[in-house]
């Protein structure tokens, strides 16, 4: 009876991995199918090398809610914090 169970239950573990290959089968179908295409070979370079035709124009968003500085209490070591610490309050 343990045979049988253990040979049931690798089956249905083969049969998941098959369902799951067949599945990234037609994804890599698409992509190929797509890359066979004049778009689908610029949109894949536009991607890989971050290049655009010409004429095209990349807008560039930075964020500056967060400008980190070298100086930043919580990017340095645990004793030059502490250090800062003990002699923050005599600065003043």
């Amino acid at each position: 009876m343990d045979k049988e169970l253990e040979s049931s239950a690798r089956v249905r573990d083969l049969e998941a991995e098959a369902i799951t290959l067949m599945l990234r089968e037609q994804e890599l179908k698409k992509d190929i199918a797509r890359l066979e295409t004049e778009e689908g070979i610029k949109e894949e370079i536009k991607d890989k090398f971050n290049v655009t035709q010409e004429g095209e124009h990349i807008a560039v968003i930075v964020d500056e809610r967060r400008s980190a500085t070298s100086t930043d209490i919580f990017e340095l070591s645990w004793y030059k914090r502490l250090w800062s610490v003990i002699i923050s309050p005599y600065d003043k």
